[in-house]
């Protein structure tokens, strides 16, 4: 039995708003693809796959949209960027998102990425749609990070011009919609494991791609997950958690995923609502919490 995306969203937005799901908002969890039916989805290992080569090309829903993106191949995991990044960049981005269309996103969302790696591509491709993005990883990744944002914003974020018919209208919405270029898209040094978050201000998405794959790092990225959505006034609108994630090792996946649920009502995306090359056997998946 498949739920469709109006029915997904909905239980979404009903947990949101009520923090102890129903009997029947909790079965359609499990039919939606719950953490229960998660687990029992993914007891085969999947091979793991090849980081994509050291240059990419990237088309975003935009004929006329190319952006390059550059980035120094070392042997650390964070340097390179791996087959999943372009994909969720493509499926997270796209008007036709479950997210978009439900308005569980908007132009005037905050989102900050954990873990966001070298190459910016899925802030380069999701920061033009909402009202800030923020970029986050260790030190050591912030320089080449900075750089590939930097070298693309202009393709991504066209300045808009300041004089002429209808300038008024496009500074205020400009204004609106989160300020100039420089501070749509930004970076910001996070440590998982050293760093506090209590100096973050809160957003209504945290999106982490490809950050689960060692068993030492899941119950830091669970617990820095958990202290961001718990930021904002219980009066507001939760945060959303979107993870997605290659599925390499079916025990690093179960760990993750109970530890995930201690602290989050969570939902696995069904295929109906991704990108062909996110859905099943594809050795994608993607997650979505709501803290609890």
């Amino acid at each position: 039995m498949r739920v469709s995306c109006t029915v997904f969203a909905i239980l979404i937005y009903g947990v949101m708003r009520y923090p102890k799901p129903s009997s029947a908002q909790l079965a359609l969890a499990v039919l939606g693809g719950s953490y229960y039916r998660a687990c029992q989805l993914h007891k085969s290992v999947i091979p793991a796959q090849n980081p994509v080569a050291c240059q990419i090309h990237y088309n975003n829903h935009n004929p006329k949209l190319a952006v390059t993106l550059a980035f120094l191949l070392q042997t650390n995991t964070r340097t390179v960027v791996w087959k999943v990044t372009p994909l969720f960049a493509t499926w997270i981005s796209s008007p036709t998102n479950f997210l978009f269309a439900s308005s569980l996103l908007t132009p005037s969302s905050t989102v900050l990425e954990l873990g966001a790696g070298v190459s910016g591509i899925v802030a380069l491709c999701l920061g033009p749609k909402v009202a800030r993005y923020t970029a986050t990883d260790q030190d050591y990744v912030l320089k080449l990070l900075r750089q590939n944002i930097a070298e693309n914003l202009d393709t991504v974020l066209p300045a808009k011009r300041k004089s002429g018919k209808g300038s008024k209208k496009q500074q205020s919405q400009l204004k609106t919609e989160g300020g100039s270029n420089g501070d749509r898209i930004t970076t910001l040094q996070l440590d998982w494991e050293t760093d506090a978050t209590s100096q973050l201000n809160p957003v209504d998405m945290i999106i982490a791609c490809d950050c689960v794959y060692n068993e030492t790092l899941i119950e830091p990225l669970n617990s820095t997950c958990a202290a961001i959505c718990r930021l904002k006034d219980e009066k507001e609108e939760p945060t959303l958690c979107l993870i997605a994630q290659q599925l390499r090792s079916p025990e690093v996946f179960e760990t993750w995923l109970k530890s995930f649920h201690r602290d989050f009502h969570v939902w696995q995306v069904p295929d109906a609502m991704l990108g062909e090359g996110l859905r099943e056997g594809s050795g994608f998946v993607v997650h979505i919490g709501v803290v609890r």
